[in-house]
């Protein structure tokens, strides 16, 4: 029986972090409701699972370079020369237009807002900086026992979880976005040893996760589930199916001009992911466009210009 080599997901790497940060974009466009279009509005209504796909294929990413150079010092330097200059510009100006007072500020810019307060203006790389300073020790833990620690670790977090939703619901409130999505990073570092390896799975396994894709959509869509601890498991196992069905696409058909726009679109997945809220949300006090459509093509031109300059501002700072 023909195979699939898992490598083919490390392949099609930055045209799934292109899709992803295209969902979170269209999660973000707060004012676009699409009424009379279904599957655009159901589209944007998980679009934030682009996160979920993010942190997926972030731990996949973790597993090669930490493998291809274990010295901890370096892969730290490596790590954080990638997120923290840029999250600081864009934290550093955000909060100085804000206005906001010192305090405000420093716990702002410092990514400790999320933590004291519940703030999720730059939650998510509030939440990936400790993942990343744990990574050599998941990495240690899931590549030497493999399921027999993955599993009682998921059945741990989720346990915590429930615990803190049962006793402290103000406190899951606050941190549920960061708390549900520890799963999903964790199975990402397992699935990156086979990955990384090259392992070939039976093509039938499309099938497995083509059925689980269509079942979590059925779950999200035809019982019209709110957001809830559930809703979140569920985007943990939409996201991993949708990683490995498109991965599986690319591998045999490629349109080169949607892959080429995509792929480009992941190399500057994290400028946008920091810029595009923030813009669409503050430039709307300064700009009235009653079309929201042009509105946040506007945005999204503007936040693409800004991200290239980001990342040009950020190698120059590595270099």
């Amino acid at each position: 029986m023909k195979k699939w080599n898992l490598f083919n997901i490390s392949k099609s790497r930055d045209l799934l972090f292109g899709i992803a940060v295209i969902l979170v974009v269209f999660y973000h466009c707060y004012d676009l409701k699409f009424e009379y279009v279904g599957i655009l509005r159901n589209i944007k209504n998980i679009g934030n699972i682009g996160v979920d796909i993010f942190l997926y294929l972030s731990a996949i990413g973790l597993y090669f370079s930490f493998t291809n150079n274990p010295n901890i010092k370096e892969f730290y330097k490596r790590r954080f020369k990638r997120i923290i200059p840029c999250t600081l510009i864009v934290a550093v100006i955000y909060y100085i237009y804000k206005g906001v007072n010192l305090l405000d500020f420093l716990k702002g810019v410092s990514l400790l807002s999320f933590y004291i307060d519940g703030s999720k203006e730059f939650w998510f790389f509030s939440f990936i900086i400790p993942l990343y300073v744990l990574f050599p020790l998941l990495y240690k833990l899931i590549n030497k026992y493999g399921l027999k620690i993955l599993i009682p670790m998921v059945i741990f977090i989720i346990s915590i979880t429930l615990f803190i939703m049962e006793f402290s619901y103000n406190t899951y409130y606050n941190y549920q976005i960061a708390l549900t999505r520890i799963p999903i990073f964790l199975i990402g570092i397992y699935t990156g040893k086979y990955v990384y390896e090259k392992k070939e799975i039976s093509n039938i396994w499309m099938l497995v996760f083509l059925s689980l894709f269509i079942e979590c959509n059925i779950l999200l869509f035809g019982f019209n589930m709110d957001i809830n601890i559930l809703s979140w498991y569920i985007y943990c196992v939409l996201g991993i199916s949708i990683v490995f069905l498109i991965s599986y696409i690319y591998s045999n058909i490629k349109i080169k001009l949607i892959d080429k726009l995509f792929i480009k679109l992941g190399t500057y997945s994290l400028e946008i992911y920091l810029l595009f809220e923030k813009l669409g949300v503050e430039l709307s006090n300064n700009i009235t466009i009653s079309n929201k459509y042009i509105y946040y093509l506007i945005v999204f031109i503007i936040t693409l210009l800004l991200s290239f300059l980001l990342k040009k501002i950020n190698n120059i700072k590595k270099a």
